[in-house]
């Protein structure tokens, strides 16, 4: 028979809780291992670098929406994110579509939309109204408006609450307003179109199902088969002197946001892994013997007080 010393007892009952110790530390760290690399990949392909009606982009002010509706109608969306690829990608009958191309000078502003049959300029400024000579800003607002003008497409587009109106220059169509101004402004004067519309609202993910503002964005850039969608960027400028300005996100360093994460995780982990909680039930011997009878009346005298 072998005999078991309490020094013996006491080294076996110290190994399970040696081993558990470092099955859950080792646990913790996987852990966090995985939430290092998933808070770095978050970093790395975060959606904030998007702008404004960017056909890429899933946010609410992005316009994926209206690409795929248009990719869904047959029409194919091409992407340019420099002026090259827009040289390389407009043909005879595509479709010429961006934002107010603010990081270009005016001369490289002529010489993008010059091949295109057909631009739409889904946002607009003061200076480029000024520059294409299609009109200006028009105070004043309306509620709803409907097409009202002779362009054939806006015919079953409905009615939209348009941001901003502008007022037409002479010779050019005014669509969705009133005698204030017009949310789209359509020139055909020298035999190409220019359409000018205001659609940072109207055709961002947010908004699109709203009143016929999905109708208006296939009128505009679904009259052909080939979009080529151009995304204005101060990487594509050729302002000299043009630089992004300063922000939050572009002054903080990259690993700032996986470390923040990363710190979270530890303390969670440490938190969980050294917190109080209950084990299973241990019998404990009393050093004293107590009647039941004194343990009823005990029992009953707590219950009465408590009322």
């Amino acid at each position: 028979m072998t005999l078991v010393t309490p020094q013996d007892a006491t080294t076996a009952e110290r190994r399970p809780r040696r081993t558990g110790a470092i099955v859950g530390w080792a646990l913790i760290g996987v852990l966090v291992l995985v939430v290092a690399y998933a808070a770095s990949q978050f970093a790395a392909s975060s959606p904030g670098a998007r702008g404004a009606l960017d056909p890429e982009s899933r946010s609410d002010t992005g316009a994926l929406a209206l690409a795929e509706i248009l990719r869904d109608r047959g029409v194919e969306v091409e992407v340019a994110r420099s002026r090259a690829e827009v040289r390389a990608a407009l043909d005879d009958d595509a479709t010429l579509a961006m934002t107010n191309p603010y990081t270009l000078s005016d001369d490289a502003i002529a010489d993008l939309i010059a091949p295109a049959a057909r631009v739409v300029f889904l946002s607009t400024g003061t200076h480029l109204l000024g520059e294409l000579r299609i009109g200006e800003p028009a105070p004043g607002s309306v509620s709803t408006a409907a097409a009202d003008c002779a362009v054939p497409e806006f015919a079953e587009v409905g009615t939209i609450r348009p941001d901003r109106l502008f007022s037409p220059a002479s010779g050019v169509d005014a669509c969705f307003g009133d005698d204030s101004g017009a949310a789209v402004l359509v020139d055909d004067r020298d035999g190409n179109r220019r359409t000018i519309v205001d659609g940072t609202k109207l055709f961002s993910n947010a908004f699109l199902a709203e009143n016929g503002n999905a109708a208006l964005g296939l009128a505009l850039l679904g009259q052909s088969d080939h979009l080529v969608w151009y995304v204005p960027s101060f990487q594509d400028s050729d302002v000299e002197g043009t630089a992004a300005p300063d922000t939050l996100g572009s002054l903080t360093p990259d690993w700032v946001t996986p470390a923040i994460l990363l710190l979270l995780a530890a303390g969670l982990a440490v938190a969980v892994a050294r917190g109080r909680r209950f084990g299973p039930l241990v019998a404990e011997t009393l050093p004293v013997t107590v009647r039941a009878s004194e343990t009823m009346l005990g029992r009953a005298r707590l219950t009465a007080k408590a009322a």
